[in-house]
């Protein structure tokens, strides 16, 4: 069940120039849209935007178009629909500013606009409506306004002249030649991925035209490319300090580190050249030497990298950087934000929300560890480059005892530091329970104190103190600095982990901690036992089955959908049931679920007025809560990112349960009916014209699915998915949902 949500949910997370707000790095809160949803993205978040054409274009190209308006409406609302486009923020402000500065450089009046995303791609795009996108990844790696201006002027040259519905049409005429003129399916990719680098170097030949018409530095033109070229690597190169995590009584042997890091090469020049051709893109080194090509000779004299405001570029992508610390921590990249905190730390060393997310990081392979999914979160180090290869080699010697207790560490530094917080308190309790599960853990099985008190180092286990490298960028560190080189060391045996909590101990409040999570373990294994004598006793005992009582009264239903996905071509196509069906089944299932005693609120931001940002930045949470504990694996169990703000919200709607709900219908070809039905033909040609039927008529399959998440056990409380066959009317679909919602209620 949960691999079917997750599938679908991911496929579903002032004026800048005056801007002299104050922002506390310190204590961050994340980015939310405030005042009014911009008219051109509220319309994308309401009924299907499919118009009549009445032009001389052929029935085909007019499907075609009709097929895109769908497609492309379907991706934009679902994009909309999950908050992750901010709207009326100040960094989506300054990144409009840059974009309309280079237009009027051009006698350009356009209305367009550019919005930040919350994504940790490093990316920007346009389709063919007046506004673009551009995310957190890709703002959080670049240097200047000016290679900013750059890409923007090239996303706006795809919107201008419309690239992606040119494209789509183009690529189902390629497809339509392959099935008339038998053209083999690499030829079919081949001029696919031709047409697409046509379009990206007409993108960037017009786009660098507008550019050259404003005040950015050519440079920042050039700068872009070689962006985009080394942004798989963290957005700054700086030393990792082997000392960052230790204290007085925690220390790491030395083999835990390397000596000497793997340089940052080219990957360009490791790619296959046979592959170049299936490449969407042209070769990032072709477009830079193309751009360099057009910058020849022009002169530089007077150019920027900064117009708009130098300052706020420092403070705008520093919020990028900070986002995106977060993300990496949704997407369960826990190393990524860890070494992105750790840089973070150099500048702002008191921020409790980068203190938290070296925390989460620490817990989320602690957890991943003790329930044997450690390789699913961690990267090999040979995998990397640069500086951050540090951080992966030095997860990969710890054990996993030593990952849980190294956790603990952080947790309970950091909770003498922030004793208010419940996350903190959270996280430190959860990590001493599964040391006990896990790893062995009594209130007598640590050290008391130190073998030989005179070689135990001391350092703050939550300041960064070294400070190589920290005014260096990461491309001038690729261009030429000194960069340590690679080298593995093998693992040495060593008991340090014992003696990390001799301080701690000192302190009764650490003592009864263990004392209190030991005993809580000791109750799980006894509650275990009673199962399994329960279970020989009583065959249709089941070991997994929880006599939890739970009586629901209200649940918060996110954003129910209908979907249908066409899978009978070579491109699966995704389609949004219309609003008429959509509001029926949030009727329906209200009505059901009051019938059943329980009341039901629907989040669903097809109904947005343009006064409902606080309702977007609601959903926004909400779904990104789902998501992440949703891709949880096994047993796992984890407090989601946004866990604080996730309770008041819960308190703010009055009930602490979130569900899904939800009906996806598959349509897919016959291939083996068909294949029977036709044999058949073959010795009786009687069935010929049930043939025909059959093959005409698609595979109808329909999943009903409904799950619910309880916010303050932090646990799944209900989970289901039913398939019907051959589709499904209403009244089965709310008669399916129904029995769900009975069985919920009934703790079945």
């Amino acid at each position: 069940m949960r691999k079917v949500l997750l599938l679908f949910y991911a496929c579903l997370l002032s004026i800048p120039a005056l801007f002299s707000q104050s922002i506390d790095f310190d204590n961050y809160q994340i980015l939310k849209s405030t005042g009014k949803l911009p008219l051109d993205l509220s319309d994308y978040m309401k009924e299907d935007l499919i118009n009549n054409d009445n032009s001389n274009k052929s029935k085909r190209t007019k499907k075609d178009e009709r097929d895109f308006i769908l497609q492309s409406t379907y991706s934009l609302n679902k994009l909309l629909r999950s908050g992750v486009v901010i709207y009326n923020d100040p960094v989506g402000e300054y990144l409009t500013n840059i974009l309309q500065h280079v237009l009027k450089a051009n006698a350009i009046d356009e209305d367009i606009r550019v919005y930040f995303i919350r994504s940790e791609e490093v990316n920007a795009y346009a389709m063919d409506k007046n506004f673009i996108f551009l995310t957190a990844g890709l703002l959080a790696q670049v240097t200047s306004e000016a290679q900013i201006a750059m890409i923007l002027s090239h996303e706006y040259i795809h919107y201008r002249n419309k690239h992606s519905r040119t494209e789509y049409i183009e690529n189902r005429a390629i497809v339509r030649d392959y099935r008339n003129y038998k053209t083999s399916s690499t030829d079919v990719r081949f001029l696919m991925a031709s047409f697409s680098r046509d379009l990206e170097t007409e993108a960037d030949e017009e786009g660098f035209k507008l550019f050259s018409n404003s005040e950015y530095s050519y440079t920042g033109a050039v700068e872009a490319f070689e962006v985009l070229k080394f942004s798989y690597l963290p957005f700054e190169e700086i030393k990792y300090d082997k000392n960052f995590l230790e204290s007085a009584d925690l220390v790491f042997p030395q083999d835990y580190f390397l000596d000497e890091l793997s340089p940052i090469e080219d990957k360009e020049d490791k790619k296959n050249e046979n592959d170049e051709k299936y490449r969407t893109h042209p070769d990032i080194d072709k477009r830079i030497v193309g751009i360099q090509d057009m910058v020849q000779g022009k002169n530089n004299t007077g150019r920027k990298d900064f117009v708009i405001s130098a300052s706020n570029f420092q403070d705008f992508r520093k919020i990028a950087r900070y986002e995106l610390c977060r993300l990496y921590l949704i997407d369960k990249n826990y190393e990524e934000a860890f070494y992105a905190a750790y840089i973070l730390l150099k500048e702002n060393p008191n921020s409790l929300f980068l203190r938290k997310v070296v925390l989460r990081s620490l817990y989320g392979l602690s957890k991943y560890s003790n329930g044997s999914k450690f390789s699913s979160v961690h990267v090999g180090y040979k995998k990397k480059q640069g500086e951050s290869q540090q951080v992966n080699y030095f997860m990969d010697a710890l054990t996993k005892k030593e990952i849980n207790y190294t956790a603990i560490h952080y947790a309970w530094n950091l909770h003498e530091q922030a004793k208010d917080d419940a996350d903190v308190t959270y996280i430190l309790n959860d990590l001493v329970f599964e040391a006990c599960k896990y790893n062995k853990l009594t209130p007598y099985s640590l050290k008391t104190e130190h073998p030989d008190t005179n070689t135990t180092l001391s350092n703050d286990s939550t300041s960064v103190t070294d400070t190589t490298n920290t005014k260096k960028n990461k491309y001038n560190v690729i261009k030429g600095e000194d960069a340590d080189k690679g080298k593995n060391k093998k693992k040495k045996v060593s008991n340090f982990i014992e003696y990390a909590f001799v301080g701690a101990l000192k302190k009764d409040e650490f003592k009864t901690l263990i004392k209190d999570q030991y005993k809580k373990w000791e109750e799980e294994e006894e509650a275990k036992e009673e199962a399994l004598k329960n279970k020989k006793k009583n065959k249709k005992y089941s070991e997994d089955e929880i006599d939890d009582t739970r009586d629901i009264e209200s649940m918060l239903v996110l954003n129910p959908v209908i979907l249908k996905v066409d899978m009978r071509s070579n491109e699966n196509k995704i389609y949004n049931a219309s609003s008429t069906k959509r509001k029926e089944l949030n009727n329906n299932f209200v009505n059901l679920s009051g019938k059943a005693g329980i009341t039901s609120t629907i989040l669903n931001p097809a109904e947005l007025t343009e006064d409902d940002a606080d309702y977007l930045n609601d959903m926004s949470l909400l779904n990104t809560a789902m998501y992440e504990v949703l891709s949880l694996p096994g047993k796992i169990n984890m407090l989601p990112t946004d866990n604080l703000d996730i309770k008041n919200l819960s308190i703010k709607y009055n009930t602490p349960y979130l569900a899904n709900i939800g009906v996806l219908t598959f349509v897919e070809k016959k291939y083996g009916v068909a294949l029977a039905i036709l044999m058949g033909v073959v010795t009786m040609g009687f069935l010929l014209p049930y043939t025909i039927y059959v093959l005409a008529k698609p595979n109808t399959t329909t999943l009903v699915y409904m799950t619910v998440y309880d916010v303050e056990q932090n646990k799944f409380v209900f989970s289901d998915v039913t398939e019907i066959k051959s589709g499904g009317t209403q009244d089965l679909m709310g008669s399916t949902l129904y029995d769900m919602v009975l069985r919920m209620k009934k703790n079945k």
